[in-house]
């Protein structure tokens, strides 16, 4: 369901941080224990993972099951004898796919984000794999750097994504600062 799925991308949002977190942990210059960051950071790696590819999965389902959805509104409009009943119908219709083609086009675009994140996380753990050294850490500025802006990226589709789904239940879109997101009950 929708709501299902937003709260998919709700923990996907703290996972990002999460892993991001341990990103910076193994890569610090001052870190003292680079094997125990080293290894959460592979746990939050694989975690992400997870997610990225739940997230698909999800993100896939949804769009097929518009697609029945809106086989049984034309069903259901098409046994409507009441010319104003069925105008108000396809005048939400309408609405409803416009609102729902946004979402699937806002999906695409979020799934193709998770795979620059996560390709460079795996570079970062494979190259620490290497050899946890200083000189290690410190040749992945760069890396790390550009992980953190595809976090950074990603949330923000996530954001979006979000949006979306309230905008299709009717929700606000934004929620005040440090409100907690939780779905209705349905």
């Amino acid at each position: 369901s929708p709501q299902q799925f937003r709260t998919s991308l709700l923990a996907g949002k703290a996972q990002v941080d999460r892993t991001l977190q341990s990103l910076t942990a193994p890569t610090s210059p001052t870190q003292a224990d680079l094997q125990t960051a080293y290894k959460n950071f592979g746990q939050q790696v694989d975690l992400m993972k997870q997610h990225a590819s739940q997230a698909k999965v999800d993100s896939d389902a949804m769009r097929q099951s518009r697609e029945a959805y809106f086989a049984k509104w034309d069903q259901r409009v098409a046994q409507t004898d009441n010319p104003t009943i069925r105008a108000e119908a396809d005048a939400m219709r309408t609405r409803l796919r416009t609102e729902q083609e946004k979402l699937i086009a806002d999906a695409a675009l979020t799934k193709e984000t998770y795979d620059p994140f996560i390709t460079d996380l795996e570079d970062t753990q494979k190259f620490l794999a290497g050899g946890l050294t200083n000189d290690a850490v410190a040749a992945l500025g760069p890396t790390v750097k550009k992980a953190q802006e595809n976090g950074k990226l990603l949330k923000q589709r996530i954001d979006t994504l979000i949006a979306d789904i309230d905008s299709i239940a009717g929700k606000p879109a934004t929620q005040p600062s440090g409100a907690t997101a939780t779905p209705p009950k349905e």
